[in-house]
């Protein structure tokens, strides 16, 4: 998977819009939800915690795989 070009986050009040390559995520999220650590010597990063009324993790590893909790 490459890596985006650019991350925006447009905080607007209480809440917050993230963009990546230009393209609006479908859902604005409460600004507190949304973190930007700063690390000089280390790539820039957008952390987002996700809400939902429900979530659904499927697991899909290949035979030749070992899942490790590393």
């Amino acid at each position: 998977m490459a890596r985006p070009k650019r991350i925006d986050v447009i905080r607007k009040g209480r809440i917050g819009h993230v963009l990546v390559d230009g393209v609006e995520l479908p859902f604005a999220l409460p600004r507190e939800a949304i973190t930007v650590p700063v690390h000089p010597d280390q790539i820039p990063t957008v952390h987002l915690q996700l809400s939902a009324d429900q979530v659904h993790v499927v697991n899909q590893c290949c035979p030749d795989e070992k899942e490790t909790d590393q």
